[in-house]
């Protein structure tokens, strides 16, 4: 009997089919549609398909297999590497024990049906590594730590991971790194910073284990990097502080509070008829926009009432305010809390003077009248520990008044620019005028941090200690935005903050083109705010001072071969990321020898000046030539140009007769440039003709040029 086999494709796995199959009479080769024989049928399972597989470490000795379930499953085969048999289970895991730390391991599984096993699925994955042990600190220099630590029985390839930060409730991270050893050395930090540290193992799958904490560190001091505080800034909430708006916004109706508490503020109308919303308008210099009031009713800045503003001890109101009339209502509010006359703090104008009122009945205010048309700074102070209050006008205390009870307390919105008259008054004391930075304080400054808060608001001129107090540092209120220290080194290639010398020295590669750099004057400055270095641009450009070496005052850079003229000094800064370096604008300060830039972030900076004094009299260029003036050709121009000359001397322009026209001298001052205006000696035009200029330089030697003049 012959067998017919037939192979049918296409078909799902792990599926019951059903076939059947009958016979037709005649021959194969003739057309069917003969006698047919009765059906035959059966039904058969395909296998089923392979299950997904992964594996996850449960520990340094144990991996927990886990598969997908698939259709025809009857159960399932879980293989080792070897092909042993691991489980045979109707589950979908299995844990795999007695294992060897951070080694990896390989299984595969197939779903078995009543028609046998069908494919196979591999996978592999590590054990957990071991936490390491025994942490020190073998090393602590200027910019770097070293590190070591116990293996505890992981293989030799397992990597570690140090992290490194200046917080020690590790808030964030400094500078990580990651090694396949023992012992790490972490490179890029600062000096004399206490640095804290942890340490994990890293397992073959890349799974990160347990922080184990190393001791904290102080780096060695450089005393060629100094530091120095930023000043205190007007952008910069000080403790206590519950609230704080610029209104920098420029557009649209809200003013965000940068206090950190988050309590927006709107420019708003409090009632359905609202005759002008405060606007953004010009604040004072340097710090943005501020809020504009008409004075008229209802148009205020309004803050929710929040938990922060209820206390009722020690409290300190500040704000920048611009009157543009004495014609303010009396009582027009500048910053108050409360609803009429119960009123939990008020900062207002009354009988044009500047008055505070901590609490209802109890009122200080300044000695000298309103400053209409000019911002007047503003700090207004309850202190509870002794029943003042006091209120600075620019820094300096007008007025204290004494025995002041404790302030009221009063659930109600803070409002800017506007107030009520009366408890069942709408806002009708609405202020005329701008307001800028108001500040609420849960504490009482003194006299000095009242000072240094109006200060604040100003740019500041920082000068690092010495060796680096040559380098001024001028800083404008919102530079940062947060407390910063500077870290400033004149010499960074043998006394590096940050910028490693390798990359100082390929940028030296590449200076400006026909320029030269200054001798000594590569300076690197680091802001370091909330312990990270602060690398995004600054709020507004920053100043840097930087001194020059001319101890005569012949505009000659002491020093300098060839040498260099002081009044042609240009700053640039370092781009690391393209190894360039980039112009700043700045200004050269002859008198005082120094070379001030302006610049909007820190980093590396250099002085450079270009070439323009000649070591050699044939160097002399004269042009143009022939020098035609009034033509608006390329030979017109304001005179004869000389350059390249020596650092002193004189020119002697002679006509073909031999015969004296001009003579001047040339110094350091000029910079190896000079421009004759075709004048003689008695102040009368030259005629057109060829004529000679004897250049003499004050070291000896001269040099005979020709030229000629088309009028």
């Amino acid at each position: 009997m012959q067998t017919l086999q037939l192979l049918i494709s296409g078909l799902a796995q792990g599926v019951t089919y059903y076939a059947r199959v009958q016979s037709f009479s005649g021959r194969s080769a003739d057309s069917f549609g003969g006698t047919t024989s009765v059906f035959v049928s059966t039904s058969f399972v395909t296998l089923p398909a392979a299950p997904g597989l992964g594996g996850a470490p449960l520990s340094n000795t144990s991996i927990q297999w886990n598969w997908t379930a698939v259709p025809g499953a009857q159960y399932y085969k879980l293989f080792d590497i070897g092909g042993t048999t691991l489980t045979i289970t109707g589950g979908l895991s299995f844990t795999q024990a007695g294992l060897i730390t951070n080694t990896q391991y390989t299984t595969q599984v197939e779903a078995v049906s009543g028609n046998g096993g069908g494919l196979r699925t591999t996978a592999s994955a590590f054990t957990l590594a071991n936490d390491p042990t025994l942490p020190v600190v073998n090393a602590a220099y200027a910019s770097s730590i070293t590190y070591s630590w116990n293996g505890n029985s992981n293989p030799g390839y397992t990597y570690y991971e140090v992290s490194v930060t200046t917080d020690v409730t590790f808030a964030f991270t400094v500078t990580a790194v990651t090694v396949n050893a023992t012992t790490a050395t972490v490179t890029g930090l600062l000096p004399a910073t206490t640095y804290y540290a942890r340490l994990r193992s890293i397992n073959g799958s890349q799974i990160l284990g347990n922080y184990v904490v190393m001791p904290s560190t102080l780096t060695s001091r450089d005393p060629n990097i100094t530091t120095v505080l930023a000043p205190p800034s007007a952008y910069v909430p000080p403790n206590g502080s519950v609230g704080q708006w610029h209104f920098d916004e420029s557009t649209g109706v809200i003013a965000a509070d940068s206090s950190g508490f988050a309590n927006t503020a709107a420019l708003t109308c409090v009632t359905a008829v609202c005759a002008s919303t405060p606007t953004f308008a010009a604040g004072p210099s340097g710090l943005g926009t501020a809020a504009q009031f008409s004075g008229l009713a209802a148009g205020l800045v309004r803050v929710p009432d929040s938990a922060n503003y209820a206390f009722t001890d020690a409290l300190t109101l500040s704000a920048w305010v611009y009157p543009d009339t004495f014609a303010q209502p009396n009582g027009a509010g500048i910053v108050v809390r409360g609803s009429g006359t119960v009123e939990n703090f008020a900062l207002d104008v009354n009988a044009n003077l500047w008055r505070f009122q901590p609490k209802p009945g109890f009122t200080v205010s300044s000695t000298n009248t309103i400053s209409v048309s000019n911002w007047t700074h503003l700090v207004a102070v309850y202190d509870s520990a002794v029943g003042s209050a006091t209120i600075y006008v620019n820094g300096r205390a007008a007025s204290t008044v004494l025995a002041v009870p404790a302030r009221t307390a009063a659930n109600h919105d803070i409002t800017i620019g506007n107030r009520q008259s009366g408890l069942a008054t709408g806002y009708d004391r609405g202020f005329l005028g701008r307001i800028d930075a108001v500040r609420v304080q849960h504490r009482a400054l003194n006299a000095a941090e009242a000072l240094a808060e109006f200060q604040g608001s100003y740019i500041s001129t920082i000068t690092p200690p010495s060796p680096n107090d040559q380098i001024l540092i001028g800083l404008a209120p919102n530079a940062f935005g947060a407390p910063a220290t500077m870290f400033i080194s004149k010499d960074p290639l043998l006394h590096p903050i940050l910028v490693a010398p390798s990359v100082v020295n390929a940028g030296l590669t590449v200076i400006p083109t026909g320029f030269t750099l200054v001798p000594n004057s590569i300076i690197e400055i680091v802001p370091i705010v909330s312990g990270n270095p602060f690398t995004t641009p600054l709020g507004s450009s920053a100043s840097i001072s930087m001194p020059y070496t001319d101890a005569n005052g012949d505009n000659i850079i002491d020093g300098t071969s060839p040498p260099m003229a002081a009044s042609r000094i240009q700053v640039y800064t370092l781009n690391t990321a393209v190894n360039r370096w980039e112009y700043l604008p700045s200004y050269v300060d002859t008198a005082s020898r120094r070379v001030t830039a302006f610049t909007p972030h820190f980093s590396i900076f250099a002085m450079f000046a270009p070439t323009t004094i000649g070591t050699a009299l044939p160097q002399v260029r004269v042009y143009p030539l022939p020098w035609k003036p009034g033509t608006k050709s390329k030979y017109d121009a304001a005179g004869i140009t000389f350059d390249r000359l020596p650092v002193s001397g004189s020119v002697r322009i002679v006509n073909l007769a031999g015969e004296r026209v001009r003579e001047f001298t040339f110094s350091g001052a000029d910079a190896g440039s000079v421009l004759w205006n075709g004048l003689s000696d008695n102040n009368r035009r030259v005629a057109s003709g060829v004529y000679f200029a004897r250049i003499t330089s004050d070291d000896g030697g001269s040099s005979l040029v020709k030229f000629a003049i088309e009028r």
